[in-house]
């Protein structure tokens, strides 16, 4: 298979992308560290088709699996093709993309000719950032502009239900969240596959997908921050000691919360729970 009809490349452990133009021999080993870059056609194939989540590392080293679903055969997207306030997409899958105004209008044409519908994020006081003109759909992610605002998984998980989306791009600020177990369990719990580029500074060149082992957490127990308005889920919140992963200010703790804080697990024993409260 010619080079040419691939829609994915795989990148080598140092960062290379490696030759694809010869497929490889069953007998030659492909290296440990090696990821899958998808393309955006394909991508947006998958996406369409409900295919399930291929090719793996040594399928796309090997070329010799792939086969491209003609866009007239492809199945109904998964999630719901309407963008924000009920705009008809269309048959395309919906692809949010969380990037700044700059990296964004240079996705926005090709994530469109790779057949999504691309929904464009901003804030209202950036509402009329030439980018949001260029997307099939926008969604606002609240009032006022800052970095924090853009990598909250609360903010983009809502964004996400909001437009339909069934695959989000990762760029610029919104990128730690592919590191992020809690916000990857959760949109794979929802059926959207996350990605991230290879490069932020060249996110044509290629994306990987991000997946977690971790499950979903039973619940959405989600819990604003009093001093920056972000919300957070609960586990996360209990690890980093009940202090805002955005802004470093302290949330309140019940005692049990603060039990649990201090102490170790099963280690607490309570005495005189009748004792009746009074005024110290």
């Amino acid at each position: 298979m010619k080079s040419a009809k691939q829609n994915y490349i795989t990148i080598g452990s140092d960062g290379t992308v490696l030759p694809q133009g010869k497929p490889r021999k069953a007998a030659e080993p492909i290296g440990e560290s090696a990821d899958v870059a998808y393309r955006l056609a394909r991508m947006a194939e998958e996406a369409a088709a409900s295919l399930p989540i291929a090719p793996n590392a040594h399928d796309a080293a090997d070329a010799a699996d792939y086969t491209a679903v003609p866009r007239a055969l492809a199945t109904a997207a998964p999630r719901t093709p309407k963008g924000a306030g009920g705009i008809d997409t269309g048959s395309k899958p919906v692809a949010l993309v969380m990037a700044r105004p700059k990296t964004a209008k240079r996705l926005m044409q090709a994530v469109g000719d790779a057949g999504f519908a691309a929904c464009a994020v901003y804030t209202q006081d950036h509402r009329g950032d030439s980018h949001i003109k260029l997307a099939q759909s926008a969604v606002s992610l609240g009032e006022k502009y800052s970095d924090a605002l853009f990598c909250n998984g609360h903010a983009v998980l809502t964004a996400i239900d909001s437009c339909g989306a069934s695959v989000v791009l990762l760029c610029d600020e919104a990128l730690p969240l592919a590191e992020v177990d809690s916000f990857l369990a959760r949109t794979a719990a929802r059926g959207v596959r996350v990605f991230r580029p290879l490069s932020n500074d060249a996110p044509l060149l290629g994306w990987v997908l991000c997946t977690t082992d971790k499950p979903a957490i039973d619940g959405d127990s989600w819990r604003a921050c009093p001093h920056c308005g972000l919300k957070f889920d609960g586990p996360s919140l209990a690890a980093g000691h009940y202090v805002c992963p955005a802004c470093g200010g302290y949330l309140r703790m019940s005692s049990s919360e603060r039990i649990d804080d201090l102490l170790d697990a099963d280690s607490f024993v309570e005495w005189n729970r009748t004792v009746p409260e009074t005024d110290p």
